[in-house]
């Protein structure tokens, strides 16, 4: 399984880690999971209280297309957004620019998710993890792997599926004609 991993914790115990991965099959996911202690001696974050939380973390797949919309909005800065709706949750998932509050200057690119139990659609979960330029180059290489992995997987589908075809032998042709008795008016 091939991943990618930030772990962006902070002593205000607002932070966040994002796992991507392509499984064996070459299906992607991604997971997002809130900051669940500090520690102020070492200076380091924890999430693992929160891994299983329905409420403090959350995972999705996303398709080769949503993968180069994130591509796509590294490259042109513009904001992607899509809609996941399943039998447990509902996802709204935007990937686009950050600014900077008080300068307003490009500080790289956000993830934010706003989840929704499928039972419950009132009560709403944020999710959001900032991603610096390198870090974005990082998430788009990944990606692009993932895009040309799915693209591998499509050939080897097809390939597969014409195995189990039955095979058809040429059509028969005619051998060329030896009769040169003909005119030209024939054609």
């Amino acid at each position: 399984m091939k991943r990618l991993t930030f772990y962006k914790p902070n002593s205000k115990n607002s932070g966040a880690a994002f796992q991507i991965s392509i499984g064996k099959t070459n299906e992607l996911f991604f997971k997002l999971i809130k900051q669940s202690g500090w520690d102020d001696v070492k200076k380091r974050g924890s999430f693992k209280d929160n891994v299983n939380s329905p409420q403090k973390s959350m995972a999705s797949k996303l398709n080769a297309l949503e993968a180069a919309s994130i591509i796509n909005s590294i490259n042109s800065k513009v904001e992607f957004k899509t809609y996941h709706k399943s039998k447990n949750q509902n996802l709204m998932i935007s990937f686009g620019l950050m600014l900077d509050k008080t300068t307003n200057q490009e500080k790289g690119f956000s993830l934010r998710i706003l989840k929704e139990e499928a039972t419950n659609s009132v009560d709403k979960i944020q999710f959001s993890m900032g991603f610096y330029p390198n870090e974005a180059l990082l998430l788009k290489m990944f990606l692009e792997e993932y895009i040309k992995l799915s693209f591998e997987q499509e050939v080897q589908t097809q390939e597969e599926v014409a195995a189990t075809l039955p095979q058809q032998s040429p059509a028969q042709t005619s051998p060329p004609s030896t009769d040169h008795g003909s005119s030209d008016d024939e054609w």
